[in-house]
């Protein structure tokens, strides 16, 4: 177990040490988690299989080529029907349009105004990634500064080797000045061994977690106040908003 980082050190960090902000795509940029499981239980449902909410409880941060075998055993699936299922939901999932308010993206652009690098880590590939944003009206280049993909980076999540690789690469400054916005264990895993504070939300045990937990409210709303709490801190006001904690 580790212990939250505490709230004046994550606020003093954030103040004098942070220049780059990375965050998850999928459950914190747009709500394609729950959303995603649904067209799963519906595509399974069409080849008459039950599939509840809880029996993805287990594959938080996989991709679907690394989850749908397991989740298949699971259910008793045969490999035929595990294909089947796969590719009929992967199919329904690229067509499906994610919404992302304009506050976030004004939020987004507010942090990098006050002198942020604002990016997406996730083990989305490059083209899937793009068919998300795009329907979800999200043009990548003009909003992030770099996009971290299972493809671009010689590592994925949860390896820490990830920050390495954008350091390397030159898309971040120094692995130690980065803050990081996730919502899974995974996403946990990816930051825990560089020893940075993280901002997580939606996780279920918050003492595994590291970072500044923030309750369990809707999507975008965790992510939106999470901006709202770095913006507030970066702009050096005296008692930052602490009602997300």
């Amino acid at each position: 177990m580790m212990e939250n980082y505490p709230i004046e050190a994550l606020i003093r960090y954030i103040k004098t040490e942070i220049d780059t902000i990375a965050l998850d795509y999928d459950g914190v940029i747009v709500n394609s988690v729950v959303e995603s499981k649904k067209i799963v239980i519906k595509t399974a449902g069409q080849y008459g299989q039950l599939v509840k909410m809880t029996d993805f409880k287990d594959y938080s941060g996989m991709s679907w080529e690394e989850m749908f075998p397991k989740l298949g055993e699971k259910l008793n699936w045969t490999p035929e029907l595990i294909s089947e299922i796969s590719k009929e939901s992967t199919l329904r999932a690229l067509n499906k349009k994610f919404d992302v308010p304009d506050f976030l993206l004004v939020r987004i652009q507010e942090l990098k105004d006050v002198g942020l690098k604002i990016g997406v880590v996730t083990n989305r590939t490059m083209s899937s990634l793009k068919t998300s944003a795009s329907l979800a009206g999200i043009n990548l280049e003009e909003v992030f500064d770099f996009v971290a993909t299972s493809d671009n980076l010689a590592h994925k999540k949860p390896s820490p080797g990830v920050w390495d690789d954008l350091y390397n690469s030159k898309q971040i400054n120094f692995i130690g000045k980065v803050l990081f916005i996730g919502d899974s264990r995974i996403d946990f895993l990816t930051a825990q061994h560089k020893k940075f504070p993280v901002l997580f939300f939606g996780v279920n045990n918050q003492n595994e977690f590291i970072g500044c937990q923030l309750s369990e409210i809707k999507i975008f709303k965790e992510t939106v106040a999470a901006l709202n709490f770095i913006l507030t801190c970066k702009e050096k006001v005296k008692s930052p908003e602490l009602s997300i904690i």
